[in-house]
């Protein structure tokens, strides 16, 4: 999926790793080619991210979960992690498209009626014989 990192499991500070190393690694749109102004803004972007890693500067990090796979540990647990806010939400009908979920609905839809289909024929000849 665009703008992912894929499976990780990982602290916070591992995670802006990982986005440091596909960022500089993986780039196509930077180095010797790449326009200086972009480099420019592209670098100071990375040091930010570097100042956020470091814990020289605050910031916020949002998991924006439409699949509901994120596990964030609560040191805390049973209470809540005051540092943590969790937002529920319901997918948007794009997400549902994107995930192939309303094919999967659509085919779960089809299938039970094809499956009340069968039965009811089948109650029908078990019914129509003497």
């Amino acid at each position: 999926m665009a703008g992912s990192l894929g499976g990780v499991y990982s602290t916070v500070e591992g995670l802006l790793d990982k986005m440091l190393d596909v960022l500089k690694e993986q780039n196509p749109f930077v180095g010797d080619s790449a326009d200086k102004e972009y480099n420019d803004t592209f670098g100071g972007f990375l040091d930010k991210l570097e100042s956020f890693k470091s814990g020289n500067k605050t910031f916020t990090l949002i998991l924006d979960d439409a699949m509901d796979n994120c596990f964030v540990t609560n040191p805390f647990h049973p209470e809540k992690d005051p540092d943590v806010d969790e937002l529920v939400y319901d997918r948007t009908q794009e997400q549902n498209e994107e995930f192939g979920i309303d094919y999967l609905l659509k085919l779960e839809e089809q299938e039970n009626n094809d499956k009340m289909k069968n039965e009811l024929e089948k109650n029908n000849n078990d019914n129509s014989t003497p």
